[in-house]
């Protein structure tokens, strides 16, 4: 792969393709009040 890629899944889940090894994290964002919002990130294990 040469070239990134960014895919949105749901509203408010994506998922990003990097080129090189083990480069696929999952983003998902969650609100957390008025203004804030709340991003967890995950990278899964080879």
């Amino acid at each position: 792969m040469t070239q990134s890629q960014y895919h949105l899944l749901c509203p408010n889940t994506t998922i990003d393709i990097a080129p090189g090894p083990q480069n696929i994290p999952l983003e998902r964002w969650v609100r957390d009040g008025v203004g804030r919002t709340v991003e967890g990130k995950e990278r899964p294990a080879p």
